[in-house]
């Protein structure tokens, strides 16, 4: 079995979809599945670690070809830089796909796209799967040959609108529980300069305002402060969006010395943040799958977030859902968990199990290995 992991945007683009690429290449590695992961930008890492370089989203070239959208470059996918800087890497990739390759495996949309056109004109030989991590349409859904939901939930959902489809399959993203677990919370604080006898509410995500709302977010944790008696504490962290600069300096004169923002951290320091809260809020209403959610309940953190049906199926016994639509509702909501300690620490266990019997790469990667195989056992 040879498998290619594939995304433009690894190396240079900070986001979920980048990480899952690059932990599911090392665990098929780990696996002894021949795996190549072929990122966009940044030296390779290791012997199955590609770099194609291409046409970065950022780049002047990428503004200038984007234009082709006035001719009708949206008809194939070119009426975005970040569509240019798919189609450039994805030529690319192409030439090597011929390479004896069994599947190529993506979650980036436009990626999708890209070799769906390319099969079609016969350009690619071989079978792909699209990861479902962002939210998508049943009609693009229906023009995938083969396609991994990330929950149960949005599977159901698909096969209500379009009907049952043997090539589609449930495999959710994994969690690496042994870099995300529980450890010293004062080391933790001490290290990020976090006050050490206060409260601390966390948020990880893109700073944006646009769906992970930290807009919401800042005013919620406002209304707290003003509001309750609370030792309060604020941690923002996540990847830059255009809406960063703006939203940190709202939250620092909204909370002032009472907020610490974290951008662009590396992964590897992500165990240090989620294990310096007490609490760790998810404000967007929908998400394809919730990553930082396990992630934080992996290190025993209760998570609060919105009563959709995946973050509810997601979190289990480890969260609480209630609805972030709702003015005061976030801040009453954490009040309450501040207040009771012992339901903090129940919710919190709770969480753990549920990730490591759930969502643990030891669980996922062999359900992984198997939707592979079924797909190449079509296929051949």
């Amino acid at each position: 079995m040879k498998v290619a992991v594939a995304t433009s945007g690894l190396g240079h683009v900070f986001r979920g979809m980048e990480g899952w690429a690059e932990l599911l290449a090392e665990e098929l590695s780990r696996s002894e599945i021949d795996v190549t992961l072929f990122r966009g930008a940044s030296p390779p890492k290791n012997e199955y670690d590609v770099c194609i370089p291409c046409i970065k989203r950022t780049s002047r070239m990428a503004k200038y070809l984007s234009k082709l959208n006035l001719i009708g470059g949206w008809r194939i996918g070119l009426g975005h830089p970040a569509q240019v800087e798919t189609w450039s890497y994805g030529l690319s990739l192409l030439r090597h796909l011929r390479k004896d390759f069994d599947l190529v495996h993506v979650k980036q949309g436009q990626l999708a796209t890209f070799l769906t056109i390319a099969k079609k004109f016969r350009l690619l030989n071989i079978p792909f799967i699209l990861g479902n991590g962002q939210v998508t349409s049943p009609k693009f859904i229906a023009t995938q040959d083969y396609v991994q939901f990330l929950s149960p939930i949005e599977k159901a959902k698909m096969e209500k609108t379009l009907g049952k489809n043997e090539h589609w399959f449930y495999v959710p993203n994994f969690v690496n529980t042994d870099q995300f677990s529980q450890c010293s919370k004062d080391a933790c604080r001490k290290k990020l300069n976090i006050p050490l006898d206060s409260f601390v509410v966390l948020t990880v995500a893109t700073i944006q305002k646009y769906h992970k709302r930290m807009d919401y977010f800042i005013e919620e944790m406002n209304i707290l402060q003003q509001n309750y008696d609370l030792p309060l504490h604020v941690i923002m962290a996540g990847a830059v969006s255009p809406d960063t600069k703006l939203l940190v300096e709202t939250a620092k004169k909204s909370l002032g010395s009472k907020i610490s923002v974290f951008v662009d951290l590396p992964k590897v320091q992500m165990p240090e943040i989620y294990n310096s809260a007490d609490i760790f809020v998810l404000c967007s209403l929908r998400e394809a799958f919730p990553n930082v959610l396990l992630e934080a309940m992996s290190c025993g953190i209760t998570a609060i977030h919105h009563n959709d049906p995946i973050l509810e199926w997601g979190a289990g016994d480890g969260g609480e859902s209630c609805d972030l639509r709702q003015k005061g509702v976030l801040a009453k909501t954490v009040y309450k968990y501040a207040n009771n300690p012992k339901l903090l620490e129940i919710k919190g266990e709770a969480g753990k199990r549920r990730v490591v019997r759930e969502f643990s790469k030891e669980v996922v990667i062999s359900k992984m290995i198997e939707m592979y195989k079924k797909i190449i056992s079509k296929t051949n």
